[in-house]
């Protein structure tokens, strides 16, 4: 699990995830943007003015709390770093512009480290990151070949049952290779189809069928650990998926 600040000069505080995704607290946002109103009555309207969408620009999370049995729990909410630039520009406040500016530095100072490491050290993290993704960089290529050659007319049942195995959503919008098709347009037609609920996680009746698979995976925010749910797409639900789109992209 990782668990690290990629960032922390006094501004707001940034984290890195597992999936090297960049990570804000809201609460640390709010605080840093100096905001007089309520946490929580802020946030929701900055999800909802803003037209936000959970579990892909925010996600909500229950901290551990020392407060005794019958004592509220406030409810935190993680962003990531473009929805934490969106909230800070659209303050429209001169604190917002700073912050705004602070994110963009933080991510130009992340590029340029890795422009800056030696061609040694460059290596052997390349090495290092090559053995931890190799096994998934395969599966995908060879669904991708296998997916490329097929004829017009070809079933694609066989060569997704084949390859029995589980990607992620990002994954599943590469193996398709279906030009114009991204990871949010895979969930935004997967909702249109039914699939899919409006924060994005698959109906339950769907994972019944084993169309998906739905894991949990810890992430570390200072003292408190947020489960992130993934959702897996199976092979049954790839060449299930895989049908149900042919009538959108005429394939």
């Amino acid at each position: 699990m990782t668990n690290y600040k990629i960032d922390d000069t006094g501004l707001v505080p940034i984290y890195k995830d597992d999936q090297d995704d960049n990570l804000v607290n809201a609460r640390d946002l709010h605080e840093g943007l100096e905001i007089k109103r309520q946490f929580s009555d802020w946030v929701k309207d900055q999800i909802h003015s803003l037209e936000l969408v959970e579990n892909l620009d925010w996600q909500s999370f229950t901290p551990k709390s020392d407060k005794p049995l019958g004592g509220r729990i406030s409810e935190e909410y993680l962003l990531t770093l473009d929805t934490a630039k969106h909230i800070a520009l659209a303050s429209r406040t001169d604190k917002g512009k700073q912050i705004r500016k602070y994110f963009i530095d933080v991510e130009k100072k992340s590029k340029n480290i890795l422009a800056n490491i030696s061609r040694k050290d460059l290596a052997f993290m390349v090495i290092k990151s090559e053995e931890e993704k190799e096994a998934l960089q395969q599966i995908t290529y060879s669904q991708q070949k296998q997916i490329t050659t097929l004829k017009p007319k070809a079933d694609m049942h066989d060569r997704f049952m084949q390859a029995n195995n589980n990607v992620s959503m990002g994954t599943l919008a590469k193996v398709l290779n279906i030009k114009g098709l991204g990871r949010n347009n895979l969930f935004k037609k997967l909702k249109e189809i039914g699939m899919l609920m409006k924060n994005n996680q698959p109906k339950q009746e769907y994972i019944n069928a084993g169309y998906f698979e739905v894991i949990v995976k810890p992430i570390a925010i200072g003292q408190n650990v947020v489960n992130q749910p993934i959702t897996l797409v199976t092979a049954k639900g790839q060449n299930y998926i895989y049908n149900k789109l042919k009538q959108y992209f005429n394939l």
